[in-house]
């Protein structure tokens, strides 16, 4: 099997033949003009979490990079381009997590590839999953353990550009707005929420220990704590256009890993 390190340079020294213009805002994605992908690893999966992660591609763009030996995780469409994601490792974890190494983006116009982008060696987590976010931009996710969003792809007159996630996100066209709570603690993101109008929903009674411990000191929005694997807990907020669920990991300061907000009718 080719060796991580080396099949990282393969890229890097195809990826570099060309020129791209389109730049990455984010230091850790680079991005290049490229027509042709290498040869992948042709990744196993040997357990059921991991072929979760990895995507039975539909696309002619996913389906080749599937042939040429790539797991597939995402394809994504926005105005001219087509955003595949695709990675050469996956390693299982507990509690149903996936780690994906060697992951990449293809971008394509009209079914050809023009563009990648990539990380290097030492960042090779960083791009898993790719999802479409409201105002028309394609949010990156890590392909870590423990998924967090590293860039956001707009596009622009000529192109796209790879910037930083944005500040603030909206959500129900524009009704609601959660600013970036990522990597925050929940009182540090429960500050953050009640400044654009989030409000903390009640929890119910019967709580685990731990949750309740959180809501006697104050944070009645815990809804419930896991005590194993990533020790996850979920904390419920609402407002007039939505509800929003957001959820943490670890044991001793709750750091916020995802959030998810669902529009009244």
């Amino acid at each position: 099997m080719v060796k991580l390190t080396v099949l990282s340079m393969i890229f890097i020294l195809s990826f570099t033949q060309g020129q791209s213009q389109t730049q990455s805002k984010v230091l850790e994605l680079l991005v290049a003009g490229i027509t042709k992908i290498p040869v992948g690893p042709y990744p196993e999966l040997r357990d059921y979490m991991c072929k979760s992660f990895r995507l039975e591609p539909k696309t002619i763009a996913g389906i080749e990079l599937q042939r040429l030996g790539w797991g597939v995780m995402s394809e994504i469409s926005l105005g001219p381009y087509q955003f595949v994601s695709f990675a050469g490792e996956f390693n299982s974890g507990t509690s149903g997590m996936c780690q994906r190494k060697q992951g990449n983006i293809g971008v394509f116009q009209n079914q050809k590839l023009t563009s990648i982008i990539y990380t290097k060696p030492e960042d090779n987590y960083l791009i898993g999953n790719l999802e479409v976010i409201e105002g028309g931009a394609v949010r990156v996710l890590s392909g870590d353990f423990v998924e967090w969003p590293v860039a956001d792809i707009k596009l622009t007159n000529e192109s796209y550009e790879v910037e930083a996630i944005s500040k603030l996100q909206s959500f129900c066209e524009g009704k609601s707005i959660v600013p970036n709570i990522y990597g925050n603690t929940i009182p540090e993101a429960r500050t953050k929420l009640l400044q654009y109008g989030w409000k903390p929903s009640k929890s119910g009674d019967g709580l685990w220990t731990r949750a309740q411990k959180m809501k006697d000191s104050g944070i009645t929005e815990v809804q419930t704590c896991s005590g194993t694997g990533l020790a996850r807990c979920y904390f419920n907020y609402h407002s007039l256009p939505a509800l929003l669920e957001v959820v943490t990991f670890g044991e001793m300061n709750e750091i916020v890993s995802n959030y998810s907000v669902e529009c009244n009718k």
